[in-house]
């Protein structure tokens, strides 16, 4: 085959037998040899080297060097995009097809490019030359790892990851002493400045981001930083400034705006809710679910907490604890209390109803305590209720609207004095200390006679 060549001194466009279509100067330093190869734009090759099958279009695409023939799938559109790229220490596993599309995607990024789906510009701003290594991940947005760097001879970063948003992952400050080993790893990070301050600025191995979600503007914005052997790891984070000030952890859930978790190291934690701000110690291990929950200093660990500003009464140093209750703004109300008991200790059961922390004593093991209530009157439809009057009387509403009182008066022993004084019409129980009764009649104290009483609505009658 011929060649093509529009006339120019030198010729500015040759349509070769090794099917190049070049531009002006824009195969420097491609070797003779090379096939397969598209450039197009001024000195869009520049310095590639040994290299074969890769687009590369837009103006010094490839300048400062690239010379890695594993590289050959790459597709690269954009001024100045991959900016001293060079893949000096290739890997089968991590290397391959990569596409690049944009303005100095990646100056000073040195080696292990990957495959990779690169969006928009200075993507690999200030990212390390030294072991630096961006594998199979997907990367839109402007200045997405901004200050991220990895300098330490061993140190990896970012791999298996999406990454998206303007400044998602980008570092917080100057940094002098990233960590060896730091890293963000089969991460998604969504958001503007998702995780923006994570910095490793730290010698001490180990900072990294690993296997966690991010979703939010400024979402786990500090996560993995500023301090020594800092990791977020198997979280997920989402929603606006969710989880902003952790800076360690792992195993946590954290979904909805404005969540504050003040202690670094909460780990196993699930936080779901609007504007909370979780100020019990590390390790956590809470659920809490309700916008606005209360659950400040004195909050324990491994508590259930559920409801709109539900935690507000739980006592300082809560552990163990559920509470499901729910505040308007002028009262608190709460459906369920209960405290686990640990290994066999004396307390511990469940609170049903409206209580507080004076009525949630559970002095017992095991134990379901009814707050006291009353009935309407109305007589229930489809099945029978339980409630508990103020005499301590255990009472069962039948759909036909009968009232038994099961406990303590009926088969109660009681001595006449302290019977109850109104309960419902038809209770029964013993008296004790009896004088001269008589059937039918109403039981008079002071004797010793043991005889059974029940009660007709007005006294308590022997039989």
């Amino acid at each position: 085959m011929g060649q093509i060549v529009v006339p120019g001194a030198p010729p500015s466009i040759i349509l070769s037998a090794v099917d190049r279509l070049v531009a002006t100067n824009a195969d420097g330093g491609v070797s003779p040899a090379a096939s397969h190869i598209i450039l197009f734009g001024q000195n869009a090759g520049a310095n590639l080297g040994a290299l074969t099958n890769i687009i590369a279009m837009g103006f010094s695409t490839l300048a400062g060097g690239l010379a890695d023939v594993n590289n050959s799938g790459m597709t690269v559109i954009g001024g100045l995009s991959l900016a001293a790229l060079i893949n000096a220490t290739p890997s089968p596993t991590e290397d391959g097809p990569s596409t690049a599309i944009g303005v100095n995607n990646f100056p000073a990024l040195a080696n292990r490019f990957g495959s990779n789906t690169v969006l928009g510009e200075g993507i690999g701003a200030s990212y390390s030359a030294a072991g630096a290594e961006i594998s199979r991940a997907v990367l839109i947005g402007t200045d997405v790892l901004g200050l991220q760097r990895t300098l330490a001879a061993n140190g990896v970063g970012v791999i298996n990851a999406v990454i998206m948003g303007h400044g998602a992952a980008r570092g917080g400050g100057p940094f002098a002493n990233d960590g060896a080993g730091s890293h963000i790893q089969s991460s998604v990070i969504i958001g503007r400045n998702a995780a923006g301050n994570t910095g490793f600025d730290a010698a001490v191995p180990g900072c990294n981001i690993g296997t966690s979600v991010v979703i939010g503007m400024n979402a786990g914005a500090d996560w993995g930083g500023i301090a020594a052997n800092r990791s977020v790891n198997n979280s997920v984070a989402i929603g606006f400034n969710c989880a902003a000030t952790q800076q360690a952890g792992s195993e946590n859930v954290f979904i909805g705006d404005n969540i504050t978790v003040t202690n670094i190291g909460v780990t196993d934690s699930v936080i779901i809710g609007s504007t909370i701000a979780a100020n019990f110690p590390a390790p956590g291990r809470n659920t809490v679910i309700g916008s606005s929950a209360q659950i400040g200093v004195g909050i324990g660990q491994c508590n259930v907490i559920m409801g709109f500003r539900a935690g507000s009464g739980l006592p300082g140093a809560s552990d163990f604890r559920l509470l499901f209750e729910t505040n308007d703004g002028v009262s608190t109300r709460t459906w369920l209390y209960g405290l686990a008991a640990i290994n066999g200790s004396a307390s511990g059961g469940l609170v049903v109803g409206q209580s507080v922390a004076a009525s949630r004593d559970l002095p017992g093991f095991n134990i379901l305590k009814i707050m006291n209530g009353t009935r309407t009157g109305v007589a229930p439809v489809g099945g029978g209720f339980l409630y508990g009057d103020a005499v301590g009387d255990l009472h069962w509403v039948t759909p036909a609207n009968n009232d038994y009182a099961l406990t303590p008066s009926n088969m109660g022993i009681f001595a006449v004095a302290a019977l109850p004084a109104a309960p419902p019409a038809g209770s029964t129980a013993f008296a004790n200390n009896a004088l001269a009764p008589a059937f039918g009649a109403a039981v008079a104290g002071g004797g010793a006679v043991f005889v059974p009483v029940y009660f007709n609505g007005a006294a308590w009658i022997v039989g």
